[in-house]
């Protein structure tokens, strides 16, 4: 991901435009494009400051509100997936997607299957065995 530029250039740019410099002769001084440029005036008359708007963070994930009633439901039923989860989430009020529920419970330390798990077929093969190279079923 690119990185916002210096704040050695920003005030360069600024300086150079404040001087009597066009917009357009100023983003190929300094090699950068047009549009950073007339963004980065509008900044500064703004703010006051050529520097860059907050890059990346931390956001919140809005199930830490739901934290509690996440580890009592799972205690409580251990086989519960993420889909009844998403459910019961749904309705407290709070839409969530699977991976984003798993994502937290993983930091929780608890984590789910994506589905119920099914006990094995004692009479049918559950998988198909791979033809072998050269036998009867293959053509040639």
């Amino acid at each position: 991901m690119p990185r916002p530029y210096s704040n050695d250039l920003r005030r360069k740019v600024v300086d150079t435009v404040r001087s009597g410099v066009s917009r357009r002769q100023a983003a190929g001084l300094f090699k950068v494009s047009v549009s950073f440029v007339i963004k980065l005036l509008q900044r500064v008359q703004a703010t006051g400051d050529v520097s860059p708007a907050q890059f990346g963070g931390y956001k919140v994930s809005p199930l830490v509100a739901h934290e509690a009633d996440l580890r009592c439901w799972v205690a409580e039923r251990s086989e519960i997936t993420i889909a009844e989860l998403q459910v019961l989430l749904s309705d407290r009020g709070t839409r969530t997607s699977p991976a984003a529920l798993a994502r937290f419970l993983a930091k929780l330390g608890l984590t789910r299957k994506k589905r119920r798990q099914e006990p094995p077929s004692k009479r049918a093969k559950t998988s198909p065995r791979p033809a072998r190279h050269g036998s009867a079923g293959s053509a040639g």
